[in-house]
């Protein structure tokens, strides 16, 4: 893999306007969040592993990383639009931009001006908040196969013990909330 390397001095970022500025900084921060969280997704999806306590560890690891994901890619759009207000390209971004990048805007906007899009769900039910109706809903629409995970792991120590139980419970009230929309989680990776 090759790396490049870009050192880019402060008074360069003070020649840009303020707003360009903070876009800027804003959209790199947002994707070493997103590609973190993506990187903690996939290290921890290894179904290799015939250790069943260390199995429903790394899915609870990837379940929870993406929630944590869908909250951050939901707060990312309502930074950049102003909560939904701004629902264009800046003007000063637009001219520079080819027009399948102003296409895919336009397929965002569609998204989340949808108020049942999966990250707006997952954010508000799952992710920052919870939901006391959403997790029984999960608890009685449990598969088969879900139920025989329905387990606890303890140690000694309890940053060592597991609760499955309950991810398997909020995963169940996703997978029965969500996926009907469009057979996704989140349809817009």
């Amino acid at each position: 893999m090759n790396i490049d390397k870009y050192v880019i001095p402060k008074n360069k970022l003070l020649s840009f306007s303020k707003e360009k500025r903070n876009f800027f900084i804003l959209l790199g921060h947002m994707q070493n969040e997103i590609n973190i969280l993506l990187k903690c997704i996939l290290f921890k999806l290894d179904f290799d592993t015939t250790n069943e306590p260390q199995h429903m560890g790394d899915m609870s690891y990837s379940l929870m990383f993406l929630r944590l994901m869908a909250s951050k890619l939901f707060a990312a759009w309502e930074i950049l639009t102003k909560k939904g207000k701004n629902k264009k390209i800046p003007e000063w971004l637009e001219p520079i931009l080819p027009p399948e990048i102003k296409d895919m805007w336009k397929k965002f906007i569609d998204y989340f001006n949808n108020p049942k899009n999966n990250l707006k769900v997952i954010r508000n039910k799952f992710g920052f908040h919870y939901d006391k109706e959403i997790i029984d809903y999960g608890f009685q629409n449990l598969t088969i196969r879900e139920e025989r995970d329905l387990k606890l792991f303890l140690t000694e120590k309890v940053g060592n013990s597991l609760n499955t139980l309950s991810d398997v419970i909020i995963f169940a009230s996703i997978r029965k909330k969500q996926l009907p929309q469009k057979g996704k989680i989140l349809m817009i990776l």
